[in-house]
């Protein structure tokens, strides 16, 4: 399969780069972006804290431009809304 990956560049603009099977793929941390799967793929995302105490605790936020698409594209494939 394949992805692209589009991630937030510090001039806001928006870098999209496609992956194929057994590429690896590390996203900094902070950086928004989305994954857009081009072909049927399979793959593993894991997050992690760093650190000890509650500064290990990891913890999510959404991008709203980019959030949107998210939501967008639950719309057009389902009839039931995100996480139902």
């Amino acid at each position: 399969g394949s992805v692209e990956v589009w991630t937030l560049q510090k001039d806001g603009s928006t870098k999209k780069v496609v992956y194929g099977p057994k590429q690896y793929i590390e996203i900094p941390p902070f950086t928004p972006h989305i994954f857009h799967f081009v072909a049927d793929a399979v793959m593993a995302e894991w997050w992690e804290g760093r650190g000890n105490g509650s500064s290990s605790k990891f913890r999510a936020w959404f991008y709203s431009p980019y959030r949107s698409l998210v939501e967008q594209s639950y719309r057009s494939t389902s009839d039931s809304p995100p996480g139902k």
